[in-house]
């Protein structure tokens, strides 16, 4: 098996794993297992188990920021770009639980890692701006004005939506945060 196919396939297994059971869970042995791998390949294709958990990690905001580049906010005005974008991140965090409980966990992991602190700040940063091309983009092509700059709407954004996120890892029900943020964000 080439190396690039063990590594995509020890990550995935670390994602899973991380996600369903925890850091706790993730042991070397355990992720080889579940990537159907004898525990040499995972020596073969990682230095260490740290490493391996900062790609997962990158692997997962990768997937993140990708989703941003896709999002296409919705409506006539700034308050239903808001209400969309927040929207749209509830239904993916929805539809893919696992892999934002494994970024939560591999982020507060990170920050105990020396050289790696500062990964979760950095990867808030590139939220955050890919947040606010999205926003320019909307309201350059709609011809409306905002009430604040661009980059303080987007900042607002990736708080609510990490709020998002840990509510639904918390056990919050996807339709009753739906309706909030709908109630939250009427048009006045």
């Amino acid at each position: 098996m080439p190396l690039e196919e063990r590594r995509r396939r020890l990550i995935e297994a670390a994602i899973v794993i991380v996600g369903e059971s925890g850091l706790g869970a993730a042991s070397t042995r355990a992720i080889s297992t579940h990537a159907g791998m004898p525990l040499a390949s995972f020596h073969y294709a990682f230095s260490s188990q740290h490493e391996l958990m900062m790609v997962a990690l990158h692997t997962l905001v990768e997937r993140e920021i990708a989703d941003h580049g896709d999002l296409e906010l919705d409506g006539h005005t700034q308050t239903e770009a808001v209400r969309s974008a927040l929207l749209m991140h509830l239904t993916d965090v929805d539809r893919r639980l696992n892999d934002y409980r494994a970024l939560q966990e591999l982020s507060l992991h990170a920050q105990h890692i020396p050289g790696f602190e500062e990964l979760p700040a950095t990867f808030r940063e590139r939220r955050t701006s890919r947040l606010h091309d999205k926003l320019v983009e909307f309201r350059e092509s709609r011809h409306i004005r905002f009430d604040r700059p661009a980059i303080d709407i987007a900042k607002g954004l990736v708080l609510l939506a990490d709020g998002i996120t840990v509510s639904m890892l918390t056990g919050r029900d996807a339709d009753e945060l739906r309706d909030s943020i709908k109630r939250q964000l009427r048009q006045p």
